[in-house]
């Protein structure tokens, strides 16, 4: 979804739009402290913390803000 919406938004400000988009992602604290016995549930969470923040600089440039 991330990556259809920043397309999008990408194309309309290169024509000149005035974007203000705004990705919301959630995680849990696994990603941040980890889990004992669920590595795997942490390191999904934790990707998707990275990945908010990439978006949020990659994008940011085009008026689009990631939380």
């Amino acid at each position: 979804m991330t990556r259809h919406a920043c397309t999008r938004w990408r194309e309309a400000a290169k024509g000149g739009a005035t974007i203000s988009g705004r990705i919301i992602n959630t995680a849990s604290e696994a990603g941040l402290l980890g889990t004992a016995g669920n590595s795997n549930y942490a390191m999904a969470k934790a990707a998707i913390a990275a990945l908010t923040i990439s978006t949020a600089r990659e994008m940011g440039k085009y008026g689009v803000t990631a939380n």
